[in-house]
């Protein structure tokens, strides 16, 4: 049987990179975009997605396969191994994407040198969740990673093995700069070990659907979540076998393992974010009363009389974005870092629902909001490899979908 035809575009796309360079000819170019693949592209098999572009699979698939046995190339999606060609590599939460993205391409063309934007790269971080991060926990060398490095959510940068060859040997190094910022107070954002400069976050809120919600009390504290009263009515971001480490670390850290099951159970579906957003504002029937969704999402919902966005007591929750600059290329890399820690890109960011730990800029969040940041001793007393791994099983044995799967 061919892996067209049992495969899906989301899949497919993950196991083969180099399929990112030959979509738009093709007629795939919609999938070039992490929204449509995540969404989309999770559902739809290659082979319905070439059929409805009018696309052979078989020569499809045989383009593929000639793009892998090339030498590689200056195209990072073709072979991960040209990252070590970057000089700078962001992989940035869906929303932060585009306005880091212009902001960045923008300053870097007033740059002296051409050679510098050639080798710089912003991609959505759910475009490799599944593919890129695994190929990182394999490295062996510093040599193989760009100079600078942005990236977002307890990823691979993370894991006790990067941490035990790349953070605790000194190859990366924080640099200086304003994080005095009010809203980050008391969080502990700043990392102890000076590896690691902390920049923004995506927040993580609560939203009602009212018009879902009637006979629900509306949670305010995310502990109140876990209530059997809450069973199949919460929707995340996720799918049917991967759902995300944002929430559940966080839920794991605060409300042990339990906690997780209990979130399991309560669970509806997984969802893209801008799926969430769609489903509320269609009134959707697959809809569900309650999302846990990034604050930049929530902002974008219409009709306020049919949401409500909930900063829960505890505070929105705070999945990471960093920076990451190699101690021995720390002067060549100077000149991109000074820009990506700026108030020019930390307001820019600001302002689409990515706050700034600058004190300099005004993160506009909504009235009252505080932070839920889980911690460094939490991440550093166990690895959040293995953590994921145990979450994750544990999660997939309790979760029964809106499709009526069944719970272990």
């Amino acid at each position: 049987m061919s892996e067209a035809t049992h495969t899906t575009v989301q899949s497919f796309l993950a196991a083969h990179p180099a399929a990112h360079g030959i979509l738009r000819s093709y007629g795939l170019e919609k999938f070039e975009s992490p929204e449509v693949t995540a969404s989309l592209g999770s559902v739809l098999t290659l082979q319905s997605a070439l059929s409805l572009a009018g696309s052979d699979a078989a020569r499809f698939l045989e383009d593929v396969r000639r793009n892998e046995g090339r030498p590689a190339g200056e195209r990072f999606a073709e072979t991960y191994a040209n990252q070590r060609l970057l000089r700078m590599l962001g992989l940035l939460p869906c929303g932060m994407k585009m306005p880091f993205k212009r902001k960045f391409e923008e300053f870097v063309a007033k740059l002296p040198s051409s050679d510098i934007g050639l080798r710089c790269l912003v991609e959505g971080n759910v475009n490799h969740e599944l593919s890129y991060y695994p190929y990182i926990d394999t490295l062996e060398s510093a040599d193989e990673l760009p100079d600078v490095i942005v990236s977002a959510d307890i990823n691979s940068f993370f894991h006790r093995r990067f941490v035990d060859r790349f953070i605790a040997s000194g190859v990366f190094e924080a640099l200086p700069m304003d994080a005095s910022n009010p809203d980050f107070a008391g969080t502990g954002y700043a990392d102890p070990s000076h590896a690691y400069t902390m920049l923004s976050a995506n927040l993580l809120v609560l939203v009602v659907n009212t018009r879902k919600a009637a006979g629900y009390r509306v949670p305010r504290r995310w502990s109140e979540l876990l209530d059997a009263a809450y069973a199949k009515s919460i929707t995340m971001r996720g799918a049917d076998d991967f759902f995300c480490n944002g929430v559940l670390l966080p839920f794991y850290q605060a409300y042990g393992m339990d906690g997780v099951r209990r979130m399991a159970e309560n669970v509806r579906a997984g969802r893209h974010p801008a799926e969430m957003v769609k489903e509320i504002e269609a009134n959707a029937p697959e809809a569900s009363p309650f999302y846990i969704m990034p604050l930049f999402f929530a902002q974008r919902l219409k009709a306020p009389r049919h949401f409500e966005i909930v900063v829960p007591e505890e505070g929105a929750i705070v999945s990471p974005v960093f920076l990451l600059v190699k101690k021995a290329r720390r002067d060549e890399a100077r000149v991109l870092a000074d820009f990506i820690m700026g108030r020019e890109l930390g307001q820019f960011c600001a302002e689409t629902g990515f706050p700034s730990v600058r004190s300099d800029v005004s993160n506009r969040l909504p009235p009252g909001c505080r932070l839920f940041w889980m911690g460094w001793d939490f991440l550093r007393r166990e690895d959040p490899l293995e953590m994921k791994r145990k979450i994750s099983a544990v999660f997939a044995e309790r979760f029964c979908g809106e499709g009526g799967a069944t719970c272990g």
